[in-house]
């Protein structure tokens, strides 16, 4: 109506400032707004040179503020757009983390400052692939990187960062060992399953940022996973994210963060960017690394199991009624027998061995132990020569 009508054109052009700015607020949460605004910000840089990402990061992230600035309707849409894709995966995790890593069953719904809090954190990991997607000719050392990025906020808000990479791996990973499994070009090529200690090819993948992973978790079909996870899907990089997120800890000063004084944590450990009503996220944080030293308060191996549940996304009241800080923490343990990987490698060579004789006769596609019907063969055949 607006634009078909030159009056009410006008009449919304005039007022085209206030109207985007209601929107925008009604539907992303104030808390969180700052950090989709950075997120639209990035998504214009177009190439991310060096100055660029400079300067988007001194006007978004000193400090945490949400910039005065005239809106456009343009940019509502833009951001409604990338909104949907996090209140998309936001509503995923608060659902299925507390019910399959907490036994809670769905009783204890997410609550708002916790659903905040998890959109936030979907919004750095854009905010980060915009900025560093360029992993083969980064704009920023990963050193840089520590300096400008990861040094604004406060290690349990880089470990947020953190439990939303791991989650995003684990589910584009079961896509990927899927095609691992089943597909005859990975088998010929022994292309190992997804591993998050090793994750390079995965991060591939993640860097392309939260649409193209929400086509890639939707995607049911064979063909249609392939299509969504080519063409990248064989290359690798150890110069994304994770590895970033292990290089932003600090050099090891050999002290446990029991034996800080108080004058330590406010000298050796940043204050969050956000600040947070709820202490839930540092209580947890401080509770997981006292015996951990400043070189491995982010990113750590030994805490993969507290982020596979984000223990730092979390308000105090759930870790409370989860009795989750009543005892000092000890690291998990995840023991596979001799017997039960000896299976697995058995089974496994198999696979690659069949695949590897489908491939060399020409077969593509789709293929089980049990099933070779879907196997395609060159024009002309239907079945293996």
């Amino acid at each position: 109506m607006a634009l078909a009508c030159s009056f009410f054109y006008h009449i919304f052009k005039d007022a085209e400032d206030f109207i985007t700015q209601h929107v925008l607020v009604s539907e992303i949460d104030l808390g969180v707004l700052p950090e989709a605004i950075a997120v639209l910000g990035s998504s214009h840089l177009g190439s991310s040179t060096r100055e660029a990402i400079l300067k988007l990061i001194s006007t978004n992230l000193e400090p945490r503020r949400l910039p005065q600035r005239a809106w456009k309707l343009s940019d509502a849409l833009r951001l409604s757009k990338i909104h949907t894709h996090v209140r998309s995966f936001t509503e995923t995790y608060a659902i299925e983390i507390p019910r399959c890593c907490l036994d809670e069953g769905g009783d204890y719904p997410a609550t708002s400052s916790e659903v905040a809090r998890i959109q936030r954190a979907f919004y750095r990991f854009e905010l980060y692939c915009n900025l560093f997607r360029d992993y083969e000719n980064p704009p920023l050392s990963l050193a840089e990187q520590k300096e400008f990025f990861f040094n604004k906020f406060a290690p349990w808000e880089n470990e947020q960062l953190t439990c939303i990479h791991n989650y995003l791996f684990e589910l584009v990973s079961e896509v990927y060992n899927e095609m691992v499994e089943h597909d005859v070009t990975f088998g010929y090529y022994r292309i190992p399953r997804a591993d998050i200690s090793e994750p390079g090819e995965i991060e591939t993948i993640l860097a392309r940022g939260l649409a193209s992973l929400h086509s890639i978790i939707l995607a049911k079909t064979y063909n249609e996973k392939v299509q969504v996870l080519y063409p990248d899907l064989i290359e690798s990089t150890d110069k994304f994210l994770h590895q970033a997120l292990t290089a932003a800890n600090d050099t090891n000063d050999n002290i446990w963060l029991e034996d800080y004084t108080e004058g330590d944590k406010i000298q050796k450990i940043r204050s969050p960017f956000f600040q947070d009503p709820d202490t839930g996220p540092s209580d947890v944080w401080f509770w997981a690394n006292q015996e951990e030293t400043r070189a491995h308060f982010i990113n750590c191996e030994m805490r993969k199991s507290l982020r596979e549940w984000g223990y730092v996304l979390w308000d105090r009241a759930r870790l409370d009624a989860l009795n989750v800080l009543s005892t000092p923490w000890e690291e998990a343990t995840d023991l596979v027998t001799i017997d039960e990987y000896g299976w697995r490698y058995s089974r496994q060579q198999k696979s690659l061995e069949r695949r590897h004789e489908i491939y060399v006769k020409g077969g593509r596609g789709w293929w089980s132990a049990e099933d070779e019907s879907k196997i395609v063969w060159p024009a002309g055949r239907e079945v293996e020569p």
